[in-house]
């Protein structure tokens, strides 16, 4: 059943984290919300609710960041992966499928408000907060139908979290923050990249460099060897690796002495970080194969869905090349014919014309809608 207008704001806001303002657009994205729910009218369930709400933040992503067509450059499969989706888990017909995809369309192109979104990102980004960014980013990552179409995905993550970190929700945690900060997706690029591709089109360079200072280390095990100056200095377990500095504030001291940090470390302007929630182990308890979580099983089952990835954009590629062919030919053919120009406009080679012009075009910085605080 869908949600009511007091419904709908509360969850849209619970999935932003309240962090930004969303009442003065909440009329606007509601509209969006019972559109795309009326073709959902006859599902039922916690699924169908929890998708049309991803669905309609898809809207708001597209239409404050662009990433789906940033990310589309890359995957030109991301359109037909998303409609798969639909057709999979709800069992809708080809047809009824294309008619959410038009409809979302729809609500992407229709003109609105900012919702603040791009805003919120820029000056997460520009505060250079550590706190910030990681609120930021795990929001998107927790929410975005784009980064999740791109890359592996948690459950082999969830997996393998599950046997360090008791609590569901830090396993949760753990996963996500691996997932928003190391994976990559077939272009090779991790989701701050990818941030930064939009902040750069939104016309804020200066700004998507900051985020390009991103970096981040698996979880591994660690020996905090000293501390002072405001700083806990922390080494590899077991081998003499490069050590790192990070701010004591972001580790509360172990219950027990003798204790190893289990954890993510990332670098962000030159500052390392705790990166997800830690955990304080016991050394005498530490075996030799608890210092490397199962990285190679998963970076294996990464690898192999990238290049899935990467023979179905090839695959779809040479599909576009035959079709763009077929077209050419027939108008080779019929170029003599009277109706030549509502041949043309019937296969929608003019529009395809201007499509590959459009993207074989280097943005510009002026490109794009600006951060509020930009204007």
């Amino acid at each position: 059943m869908a949600k009511t207008k007091k419904g709908f704001l509360k969850a849209w806001e619970e999935m932003h984290d309240n962090q930004y303002d969303l009442t003065p657009t909440a009329d606007i994205y509601y509209g969006y919300y019972k559109d795309l729910a009326y073709h959902f009218r006859d599902k039922k369930g916690a699924a169908t609710d929890w998708c049309l709400m991803r669905l309609v933040y898809h809207i708001e992503e597209c239409k404050e960041l662009n990433l789906f067509k940033i990310c589309q450059a890359d995957s030109i499969i991301l359109e037909d992966t998303l409609q798969g989706i639909l057709r999979m888990r709800f069992h809708f017909d080809y047809q009824t499928s294309r008619t959410i995809m038009d409809c979302m369309d729809r609500c992407i192109t229709t003109a609105a408000p900012s919702t603040g979104m791009a805003a919120w990102v820029a000056e997460s980004v520009a505060s250079q907060d550590f706190n910030r960014l990681y609120t930021m980013m795990y929001v998107i990552n927790s929410n975005s139908l784009t980064w999740s179409m791109m890359n592996p995905g948690l459950q082999s993550r969830l997996q393998m979290f599950s046997c360090i970190y008791q609590d569901p929700e830090e396993t949760m945690e753990a996963a996500r923050a691996d997932n928003m900060f190391c994976c990559r997706d077939c272009a090779g690029k991790t989701l701050a990249n990818r941030i930064a591709d939009a902040l750069r089109l939104l016309g804020v360079p200066t700004i998507a460099d900051i985020l390009n200072t991103l970096s981040a280390t698996r979880t591994t095990i660690y020996e905090v060897t000293q501390e002072g100056k405001g700083l806990a200095t922390l080494r590899p377990w077991g081998h003499d690796g490069k050590m790192k500095h990070v701010p004591i504030s972001d580790i509360e001291p172990a219950e027990k002495d003798d204790c190893a940090l289990v954890t993510q470390m990332v670098s962000y302007c030159g500052v390392w970080y705790v990166g997800m929630p830690y955990l304080w182990l016991e050394k005498d308890i530490l075996e030799e194969e608890t210092a490397a979580p199962g990285w190679d099983i998963i970076d294996k089952e990464d690898s192999e869905y990238i290049a899935d990835q990467m023979r179905l954009i090839e695959q779809k590629r040479k599909e576009i090349e035959a079709r763009e062919k077929n077209i050419q030919k027939f108008l080779d053919d019929t170029k003599g014919d009277p109706k030549y120009d509502e041949i043309r406009a019937w296969l929608g080679a003019e529009d395809a014309e201007n499509e590959a012009a459009e993207a074989t075009a280097e943005p510009t910085e002026e490109s794009g809608q600006q951060p509020e605080e930009q204007q």
